[in-house]
Order: C-alpha cells, then structure tokens, then sequence
C-alpha cells in the first residue's frame, strides 16, 4: 500500500510531510568522531572480555595497508548494514529505495510509505543483530 505526500496529509494523526536537509560536511565530521570513538569502545571491551579484567592500554601499530584495510572494511560493512535494512524493508512488503550521498553517507528507505511502528522496530534493529551475530564469533 503506497501513499504519496498528498495522501499522508490528509490521514488522520499525521502532520503534513517535511523534507529533512542535513549539512553533510557536519555529518562527516560526527561520523568520523564516531567512527575513532566506535574504535577505541569496541577495543577496550575486547580487551576486557578476552582478559577478563580492563586495562584501558592499547598496544600495536597500524600501517597503511591496515589503514587502508580497516576503511574498506568500514564501507563495506555500510553497505551491508543498509542492504540488511533493505532486506527486511522487502521481507515486511515495502518497496525499497536505496541511494548514496557521496562522499560517506548511504541510505536505505520506503520512499512515500507509511510504515508501522513494529515494522520500522525491526528494520531499524535488523543489521545491529545481524551483523552482530555474523561477525562475533570470528572475534580473536
């Protein structure tokens, strides 16, 4: 069941629809932020579960080959994190769009769809537990 803009205005409950705009250098920015933080977290409870105690030390280097590895795994892991989304967008019936925002942003939607609130739950939570339960087991 599709809806376009000028259908979902008039539903009741529903507000007019707004187009969101985002500065994209902001969100780089936040990105990278996020991405070095996700990086140092995700080390530090490695450490902690694979020690059994936090040290809160990192030792190590990394070359840039390995820079260069890390951010290919970053991106692919973006893509499958949106092709995970797309997934269940198609599994529950929506028709799926997904797109690119270049340089670092990609999306995955159901362009002009009203979607319920359980659905969009678990599209929304699908590729943190999917992929988490894919890679986990290949941790060191």
């Amino acid at each position: 069941m599709m809806k376009n803009e000028a259908t979902v205005s008039l539903i009741s409950g529903y507000k007019r629809p707004v187009k969101l705009t985002y500065n994209v250098l902001i969100l780089n920015i936040f990105s990278i932020i996020i991405f070095i933080l996700g990086i140092i977290g995700f080390n530090l409870l490695h450490s902690w579960i694979k020690k059994g105690s936090f040290t809160g030390e990192f030792s190590g280097s990394i070359d840039l080959a390995g820079m260069g590895l890390l951010v290919g795994v970053f991106i692919i892991t973006i893509l499958v994190h949106e092709l995970v989304h797309g997934l269940f967008f198609w599994l529950l019936g929506y028709k799926v769009n997904f797109g690119l925002m270049l340089p670092i942003a990609a999306y995955t939607m159901a362009k002009n769809q009203l979607i319920k609130r359980t659905d969009y739950m678990l599209i929304s939570l699908a590729p943190f537990v999917l992929i988490n339960l894919v890679c986990i087991p290949y941790t060191p």
